[in-house]
């Protein structure tokens, strides 16, 4: 997979060079079945299941270790949110679906796995 860079990010990157710049991501297929380890804390997992899929469908593996999860929807403002915690959940989440080809950052109050669901 290449990626291009924005010119910003790409002066940070290499100061001497003028335009464009690409790089190389390799790695290994993960499996739509396969669980992915969260450690406690933030992690950046990518959805893998279908789009618009509900956030409490998706998330229903990690339900109980699940505090806050955060995405990016430009049609929202940016940033996207859910708070587990129903207080503030009824203020701050505006975060109802996940969606394929997405990444959302988890908090995780506890290491568990994460296999995703789609609906």
């Amino acid at each position: 997979m290449v990626i291009g860079c924005a010119p910003a990010i790409a002066g940070l990157l290499a100061p001497h060079e003028d335009g464009a710049m690409t790089f190389q991501i390799s790695g290994q297929s993960l499996l739509s079945t396969a669980a992915v380890p969260l450690q406690t804390g933030w992690n950046l997992v990518g959805y893998q299941g279908s789009p618009g899929t509900p956030i409490l469908i998706a998330m229903q593996a990690v339900e109980t270790n699940l505090d806050i999860v955060f995405g990016f929807d430009v049609s929202k403002g940016g940033i996207t949110s859910y708070f587990a915690d129903a207080v503030k959940g009824r203020v701050l989440n505006n975060l109802d679906t996940v969606d394929g080809m997405q990444g959302y950052w988890l908090h995780i109050t506890g290491g568990t796995s994460l296999q995703w669901r789609g609906r």
